[in-house]
């Protein structure tokens, strides 16, 4: 028999190996399996499994060198769905099927039997041998047909050379197996939820009205209450022996999510997220894929996980950048989850205050089934918002992070025993470094960006390839001591907090926080619990989080997200400001948002004082069409990079002449001119790029994938092509 295997290398190719005898019942499609290649050893995934007749008879192949799970490590749903991602986003199979299973190689065990001939057996251990003989007498009276070696110990009483010469003269014989996890009983003690208000009670009815087929969009502005409408919906599909899946765009929501659908529905929860250790996200998909776990909750890789059958599906906060994953292997989770949806029966509810421009625009077209829930939960008014002009506190000297305003109401607040969150785009204590000599902004060796400052470590941190560095004494460029760290980031505003506020418990959260393992849940339970009084954080503490006595927002830094130069810029502004907004006040006290910028005129702060994001929605689809941007077109992102400039260069204008000839039949809409990618160089890589406005069509997709396929370049040129990216930088 032949293996047909999908690699996770990039290439367009699948690769044959020879099933050995001992291994053929383990193998089938969507096994998971060990194989050669080259001078390594690799997990593979089994496409398919063939006749050798298949196969042509000079061909000498390799043999597969073990399966790792005696069971279907990815059905045939999921199967079908990496040739669809694989044809979309023009990747190799190998690489996008690398996404559906884990790392995780678990180890092979022996197991033992004895031989299927006693009286044979018997007469193979010598008369002399009396202990031998005893011992194998007491296995074979044990009536066990299958033994591990603890169980050969314990039986038989004999130490480990005198078992293996049992092995030696054939009587007990040694076959590999797999290692299996002890599965405890589930304890699941389902407990009523909570009375849904009215407006949750249509949306939930509503949602159960519609065909499973078509897709539902629940709009509910910040704390209208949709986790608890997710819930119920969790409740109706597992009641009819169905599994659920939630996804939610950042780790640091799992936590608070967990506990309420713990408490609801106890162990058949489990949390997927790429913060889990190998071994022990294997253990996790291993429960789910042997129907233990049936509601799993996640960031977007939980969207692969092996749960069947699926009745639910749910992509909470869908407007959501983070969706989508912008290194290879590229997907956005909401077209993935749209096929697992639509392949395995399930329905798919997206859910969000803020939703996308694509789904506002296929809402419009009624494509999708709309639900809106415009009032909060508890009845409590929507956050009063206040724009602060920062230029004011210039001319008026405050060289704090904190206007007098902000300053002033955070001081009541606190004073009061209220909660605060403060948000700030970057972590780090200063967005850059520079000489104020010779206006010298210290950057990367590796990258064309500016080095961020970092307090506690006192070096220099670049966030593309982790390159660090100490603070130069003096001026590389001109030898000059005048150097002044500029803008802020999350340690800047902490170390004038504790300037400013002292005494005042509060945590930081960020990415240098949350990557200890544990830390994230652990502050976010002590602001749950009233032990601190002032969160301060980036964007992981933007959505999603529920607590009860917040009641003032500040946002500190927000210029530079709507500046950023990309065409989805001020939507994913607003997006996020209208989330972080909904912190505070989620309960019986009023909550209050304060933002600092030197643009108070802005439309994107406009659209925020008025919370008016249907408004926004349809200037900015209005805006796009005009463009000729998503979603008027599919937006096609073209980029070559070496580590010699040159190369990519002459790689970038190749390529778009090949494509340019490609697509002469068709009926592609613009293609840009080859010019540097905006940040032109990461971890020591040039970067060229151009862009190409389509609609879809396979004369289109055919032209893409040849040129994939096809591509060829000096030294060690690459070849990108990201379909919808996130970013254009």
């Amino acid at each position: 028999m032949i293996a047909e295997v999908l690699i996770p290398r990039p290439i367009f190719k699948r690769f044959h190996y020879r099933i050995p005898q001992e291994w053929e019942s383990f193998v089938f499609s969507g096994s998971r399996v060990l194989v050669p290649f080259g001078n390594l050893q690799m997990q593979g995934l089994v496409a398919n499994v063939l006749e050798d007749s298949g196969i042509q008879p000079d061909m000498v192949l390799k043999p597969i060198l073990r399966p790792l799970e005696p069971f279907e490590a990815v059905d045939r749903i999921s199967l079908e769905v990496i040739e669809s991602i694989s044809e979309r986003t023009i990747q190799p199979e190998g690489e996008v099927a690398s996404l559906f299973y884990p790392r995780y190689e678990p180890p092979l065990i022996s197991n033992f039997s004895l031989s299927p001939n006693l009286a044979w057996a018997w007469e193979q251990i010598p008369v002399s041998r009396k202990q031998l003989r005893q011992g194998f007498s007491r296995l074979c009276l044990s009536n066990h047909t299958q033994f591990s070696m603890d169980d050969l110990r314990s039986i038989s009483l004999l130490s480990d050379p005198l078992i293996r010469d049992l092995k030696k003269l054939g009587v007990i014989l040694e076959t590999p197996g797999f290692e299996r996890e002890e599965i405890l009983p589930i304890k699941y003690l389902p407990t009523a939820g909570p009375s849904l208000s009215n407006q949750q009670t249509m949306a939930l009815d509503g949602i159960l009205e519609e065909p499973v087929s078509r897709i539902c969009y629940l709009h509910g502005v910040t704390g209208s209450g949709k986790t608890e409408v997710y819930q119920e919906l969790c409740q109706h599909v597992l009641n009819q022996g169905l599994g659920a899946l939630i996804l939610v765009p950042e780790i640091a929501l799992t936590p608070q999510i967990k506990k309420r659908f713990y408490e609801r529905f106890g162990e058949l929860v489990t949390v997927i997220h790429s913060g889990l250790g190998d071994k022990e996200r294997y253990k996790e998909w291993a429960l789910i894929q042997a129907g233990y776990r049936r509601l799993v909750i996640g960031a977007r890789s939980a969207l692969f996980v092996p749960l069947r059958p699926l009745g639910l599906l749910v992509v909470d906060e869908e407007g959501e950048s983070s969706y989508r994953q912008d290194t290879a292997p590229f997907y956005d989770a909401r077209q993935v989850a749209e096929e697992i949806a639509s392949r395995s029966g399930a329905r798919l509810v997206f859910g969000s205050a803020t939703p996308s421009i694509q789904a506002y625009s296929r809402i419009k077209s009624k494509e999708f089934a709309y639900f809106e829930m415009g009032k909060r939960h508890y009845s409590q008014a929507m956050p009063d918002i206040r724009i602060i002009d920062l230029k004011t506190e210039f001319h008026n000297r405050n060289l704090s992070v904190f206007s007098k305003t902000l300053k002033e109401a955070l001081l009541k607040e606190l004073k009061e025993g209220n909660q605060a969150i403060l948000f700030v785009n970057r972590r780090g204590h200063s967005s850059f470094v520079m000489c104020r000599n010779c206006s010298h902004v210290l950057e990367c060796e590796h990258c064309k960006v500016s080095l961020t400052y970092h307090d506690t470590s006192m070096h220099l941190h670049c966030h593309y390839c982790d390159y660090r560095t100490q603070v130069p004494e003096v001026c590389p460029q001109c030898q000059s001591t005048a150097i002044k760290y500029f803008g802020i980031g999350t340690q800047k505003v902490e170390w004038f907090f504790q300037k400013e506020f002292p005494g005042v418990r509060y945590a930081r959260l960020d990415t240098d926080i949350s990557s200890k393992k544990g830390a994230s849940e652990a502050i976010l339970n002590r602001m749950q619990n009233n032990e601190i009084q002032v969160l301060i954080g980036t964007q992981m503490i933007a959505k999603g989080l529920d607590f009860d006595n917040v009641t003032l927002v500040g946002i500190l830094n927000p210029d530079a997200i709507v500046k950023m130069s990309d065409y989805s810029a001020a939507e994913k502004a607003l997006q996020l400001f209208v989330q972080i907004a909904g912190r505070a006040g989620r309960r019986s006290k009023q909550g209050t948002v304060f933002l600092q910028t030197y643009q108070p005129e802005h439309p994107v702060y406009r659209h925020l004082l008025t919370q008016n994001t249907r408004q926004f929605l349809e200037e900015e689809l209005k805006m796009r069409e005009e463009l000729n941007f998503p979603p008027s077109s599919i937006l096609i992102h073209i980029q070559t990079n070496s580590e010699i400039m040159e190369q990519a260069q002459d790689a970038i204008h190749s390529v778009h002449a090949q494509l340019t000839e490609l697509l002469k039949p068709t009926s592609v809409q613009e293609i840009t001119p080859p010019q540097k990618s905006p940040i032109e160089k990461i971890d020591r890589r040039w970067r060229y790029r151009f862009l190409v406005k389509t609609k879809y069509s396979q004369a289109v997709w055919c032209a893409l994938r040849e040129l994939r396929e096809g591509f060829r370049a000096a030294g060690q040129t690459r070849l990108k092509i990201m379909v919808d990216p996130d970013n254009l930088l």
